[in-house]
């Protein structure tokens, strides 16, 4: 079993079913689901996990340069939607938020990946 499956799988066993039986991009796709559900209940443990999931993804860049684009496309949505960029910081501990620094200018363009990164600061996301 790949690495990328078997950490998934431990992080999301609620999602085991599917993970096991699709790729990266479809694992991406049930992500983005579960960190848009987990945004909206304001579920601070799911958020939690699929960063760090998305983190582990990211630093393993150098080894397969899909997992930045998975990464992208995980984060994407939520990182270029305005009313949920805050809500998604709010939730996270600032340790990890801060962890997210290159992957915010990976996925933003650097005036807007400065101007939240300023927002969260401000309003104490």
């Amino acid at each position: 079993m790949s690495s990328w499956r078997r950490i998934a799988i431990e992080q999301f066993p609620e999602l085991a079913t599917v993970i096991a039986a699709d790729d990266r991009l479809g694992l991406v796709h049930h992500l983005c689901l579960f960190l848009e559900q987990a945004i909206e209940h304001a579920d601070r443990e799911a958020v939690r996990r699929v960063v760090a999931y998305g983190l582990w993804m990211w630093r393993q860049k150098r080894t397969d340069e899909q997992f930045v684009y998975c990464v992208q496309d995980l984060l994407a949505p939520t990182l270029r939607h305005p009313s949920k960029q805050l809500s998604f910081a709010r939730l996270l501990a600032p340790d990890q938020f801060a962890s997210l620094h290159e992957v915010i200018l990976f996925v933003l363009d650097e005036k807007a990946a400065k101007a939240y990164e300023q927002e969260v600061r401000v309003r104490g996301a």
